[in-house]
């Protein structure tokens, strides 16, 4: 609101995202919500490989078939980080996975 950048990255890096880096790296167990948090924001603060490298893993961790609404929703938030960092085809192809199997996703979102 302030649209000062850097204070706003810095507010961002220093405690959600440790928080939710924390959570994630603690956990034998996938916590989905946790990773779609970390991706979300490291996209956000313009770290792609990271956000992209970390939803990839994701979404092997948590596939469609494995778990149909979470995996999904993973493969949606992949499919955002693309279209955030501009990778259009990579987010138009994950869009169409993940509206092809049992989802509430569709063409609006």
């Amino acid at each position: 609101m302030t649209k000062d950048d850097a204070e706003a990255r810095s507010a961002v890096h220093c405690c959600p995202r440790a928080e939710q880096e924390k959570i994630v790296r603690s956990s034998t167990k996938l916590r989905s919500r946790a990773v779609r948090r970390l991706v979300l924001i490291d996209a956000g603060l313009g770290r792609k490989e990271e956000a992209l490298r970390e939803g990839r893993r994701a979404v092997e961790l948590l596939p469609v078939e494995k778990d149909a609404p979470d995996g999904v929703d993973m493969v949606k938030y992949l499919a955002m980080i693309a279209a955030w960092i501009g990778d259009k085809d990579f987010a138009s192809e994950h869009l169409a996975i993940a509206i092809r199997g049992p989802s509430s996703l569709g063409v609006a979102q």
